[in-house]
């Protein structure tokens, strides 16, 4: 079972592996699109993937934010495909291990759960299906409405960017995205400063009080940013 668990998980692995590698970027927004968390998917993942390199695939499948991106972040970001399957191999292996343990510790109490199951019928299956659906509904539409809600105040458009660029004093231009993000995407605002929002109080404290500071990031609704 083992054996078949990580061929399986790498085999899988490596179709989304091969499309990071050849699209980048919009395989990262097509899985962002997937994810209930799809603001900050992307993010978390490049500074994973910044700080530990492709080691971070050992233990990718056990964080829920991480296994569904850091794959193809792996193969965006030039990874060589003989480390991608051994590393991501082991953390396969290891993932289905825990789960193949947890099978065998708990057997007694999972056969008593699914003959519980077994008993109730549509009532259990029923149960289930509206427990996820809440689930899903409250992180797909309720926490996203919210984060809309509260971005309306903090954004600004385009032109109005541009027009402020025209005058005097010039704004304060942040560019947030991670290093990683950059590789893929090299282009930037004209005049804008590399930074890291989580150093918020060292950026303020850098500027005038009455200049205006614009922060921007690649996120889905500049979440980061905000």
């Amino acid at each position: 079972m083992l054996g078949i668990a990580v061929v399986g998980g790498v085999l899988g692995d490596l179709v989304w592996f091969q499309g990071g590698r050849r699209y980048g970027d919009r395989t990262l927004k097509t899985i962002c699109k997937l994810s209930l968390s799809r603001d900050t998917c992307v993010k978390k993942p490049e500074r994973f993937l910044g700080q530990w390199g492709v080691r971070v695939l050992l233990v990718a499948k056990f964080i829920p934010c991480l296994s569904l991106v850091s794959v193809p972040l792996a193969g965006a970001m030039g990874v060589r495909t003989c480390s991608f399957i051994a590393h991501d191999g082991v953390g396969v292996a290891l993932w289905a291990a825990v789960g193949l343990a947890v099978g065998v510790i708990f057997a007694a109490e999972f056969d008593m759960v699914f003959a519980m199951i077994a008993r109730r019928g549509k009532q259990a299956l029923l149960v289930v299906a509206v427990a996820l659906a809440c689930y899903v509904a409250y992180h797909r539409y309720w926490c996203r409405k919210m984060l809309m809600k509260t971005l309306e105040t903090t954004r600004i458009m385009v032109d109005e960017l541009y027009s402020l660029m025209a005058n005097k004093p010039l704004p304060a231009i942040f560019n947030i995205r991670s290093a990683e993000k950059r590789v893929l995407n090299p282009f930037m605002i004209p005049g804008s400063v590399f930074a890291d929002e989580c150093e918020l109080q060292k950026i303020v404290e850098s500027y005038q009080p009455d200049q205006k500071i614009v922060i921007y990031c690649s996120c889905p609704n500049e979440v980061s940013a905000a």
